[in-house]
C-alpha cells in the first residue's frame, strides 16, 4: 500500500515518532512495521502486561525488501573510505529488524518470524 511521507493531515511523518537516534538505527520500512504494529495492536485490544501473556505473544512480518536508499547511499560512502560507511548499515537493511524491534518494543517473548517472498510476502506472514 502507498503510505504517504511528510507533513500533510494524511501523512506520515516519521520524525514525529521517532528520535533522530531511533530513524538512524532502522531503515524506513522498520519504522513504518512498527507504526503498522501499534495499529494493530490497538485494533486488537491487545496489549499483554503480565510475563506469561508476553511469552505467548509472537511476532509475524513480512517485508518485500528494504529501501534501497539505504545501499545507494552505502555504496556512496564506501566511495568516500570504509570509515565512512555506517556500522548501522547492515542493521538497518536486514529484512527481519522489524519483526525483532517489534518484539523489543512491547516485550513480546513468543515466536519471531520475519518472511521476505516476494509478491507472497503478505499472505506468508499470516
Amino acid at each position: 500500500a502507498l503510505v504517504p511521507k511528510g507533513s500533510s493531515p494524511s501523512a506520515i511523518d516519521l520524525n514525529k515518532k521517532f528520535t533522530p537516534s531511533e530513524l538512524r538505527t532502522m531503515c524506513q520500512a522498520t519504522a513504518y512495521g512498527l507504526i503498522a504494529a501499534e495499529e494493530a495492536l490497538k485494533d486488537a485490544d491487545w496489549m499483554p502486561e503480565d510475563e506469561e501473556s508476553r511469552r505467548d505473544t509472537g511476532v509475524a512480518v513480512g517485508i518485500g525488501m528494504v529501501d534501497l536508499v539505504d545501499v545507494c547511499a552505502t555504496h556512496e560512502a564506501l566511495k568516500r573510505g570504509y570509515s565512512k560507511v555506517s556500522p548501522y548499515f547492515v542493521p538497518r537493511i536486514l529484512t527481519n529488524m522489524a519483526a525483532g524491534q517489534i518484539s523489543i518494543k512491547y516485550g513480546f517473548r513468543g515466536p519471531n518470524h520475519s518472511v521476505s517472498t516476494a509478491c507472497a510476502t503478505g499472505a506468508h506472514a499470516i
